[in-house]
């Protein structure tokens, strides 16, 4: 698979717009748009490459530039265990990799527990101005993605060796989130301008 190293993570469906600049990467991008084709983002924490990272597509190429610079929307479409890396391939300016799809972290639901305590930060978002875009889904990795961490968190839950481990951190974020937002809500009753 085409590689794009980048220091974001990205969750299944989740999109982000990308400035491509140097021309291994606009060389890519070009043959993905043409081929319809998938590449990876393996997540770089630093200077060195995670083990995993996320199946992209192209979505549309938002604008060209007469240098031959672009800019992309790309969505995850799932994540993959990054096996092998090769800075070049022959006839390519841009690294290729091997890699093992990990469908099932796609479609992993969560457990009630956790959906039910989801319910609940949803509703008690309710007349405040957080800025969650929460969405009803069984799923771990998409109720994940709508907490809004940044690409290191999501990547080390990603990364958790199990579904019941997910489960229990994804739970204990919900409950750290819901209780920010009821201590928002109090500070808000206490405070009166004059």
């Amino acid at each position: 698979m085409p590689m794009f190293p980048l220091s974001i993570f990205l969750l299944p469906g989740e999109r982000t717009q990308l400035h491509i600049f140097e021309p291994r990467y606009r060389q890519l991008f070009n043959e993905v748009e043409s081929d319809k084709s998938n590449f990876g983002i393996p997540f770089m924490m630093g200077s060195e490459k995670g083990q995993m990272g996320s199946r992209c597509k192209l979505i549309r190429v938002l604008k060209r530039y007469n240098s031959g610079e672009l800019d992309v929307l790309v969505e995850s479409e799932g994540l993959f265990r990054l096996t092998e890396f090769n800075s070049m391939k022959e006839g390519k300016l841009y690294p290729y990799g091997t890699v093992i799809l990990k469908k099932e972290l796609s479609k992993e639901l969560a457990s009630l527990e956790v959906q039910e305590a989801y319910e609940s930060l949803s509703k008690s978002l309710s007349g405040t101005e957080i800025p969650l875009h929460l969405n009803e889904s069984p799923f771990t990795m998409t109720l994940m993605a709508s907490l809004g961490h940044v690409s290191e968190i999501k990547y080390r839950f990603a990364s958790l060796p199990s579904r019941d481990r997910r489960n229990e951190a994804l739970l204990s974020m919900i409950k750290m989130i819901y209780l920010m937002v009821q201590q928002e809500k109090v500070a808000e009753q206490g405070i009166y301008l004059n």
